[in-house]
């Protein structure tokens, strides 16, 4: 299963909403502390902000991905909107803004929705289905549970949130080109029967 691009595309996808929702939910009220100033009562409304925004998005996005074929642009949606909360977090922390930087990159939370739709739509059989599902999850919780850690010793290292931060960012651009792939309307069989020219 591992030598099909569609196969990674679809765990590096799952994997980076793993990674925001793992280290969100682990360290962004210490960062809304440190670089913003607010109180803990502060950062934690904005945490539960950011988990809110994910709510209305796990209903949508099967919805729109089913019957509109709308995997792109919810991905880049996604992506581009956490690209903006980051960068605002990192180049503009004033109390007054940090409800527009939550919100953006709150919208990342729709790549999990979306992971989830394209596991079964990109399978032909439910024996498919639950292969790439155990592959797909394997993989993205394996980078979920590493990188809360990670963030935390870089955080140590540099005694700055900006490493940590910009890690987060290069995460989503890494994702951006598997992002695309994962959107192509195929199956992971017939891609396998593409290049190996065999039955999957």
């Amino acid at each position: 299963m591992g030598r099909v691009p569609l196969v990674w595309a679809l765990a590096v996808t799952f994997g980076t909403s793993s990674v925001m929702a793992y280290v969100t939910f682990a360290w962004f009220p210490t960062v809304m502390i440190d670089i913003a100033g607010v109180d803990a009562a502060t950062a934690g409304f904005l945490l539960s902000l950011f988990a809110f925004i994910a709510l209305p998005a796990s209903l949508l996005v099967p919805v729109l991905v089913v019957r509109l074929q709308a995997t792109r642009p919810l991905f880049l949606v996604g992506v581009i909107s956490g690209l903006v909360g980051l960068t605002g977090l990192l180049l503009f922390p004033v109390p007054s803004l940090l409800w527009l930087w939550t919100v953006l990159y709150g919208l990342v939370g729709l790549l999990f929705p979306l992971a989830l739709v394209l596991i079964s739509i990109r399978s032909r059989t439910p024996e498919s289905a639950v292969l790439l599902s155990s592959f797909v999850q394997s993989v993205g919780y394996t980078g979920a549970a590493v990188f809360p850690m990670l963030i935390g010793v870089l955080h140590d290292l540099t005694d700055s949130w900006s490493v940590p931060i910009l890690v987060l960012i290069g995460v989503l651009v890494f994702a951006i080109p598997f992002g695309i792939i994962a959107g192509r309307r195929t199956t992971v069989e017939a891609e396998w029967e593409r290049r190996h020219g065999a039955t999957w």
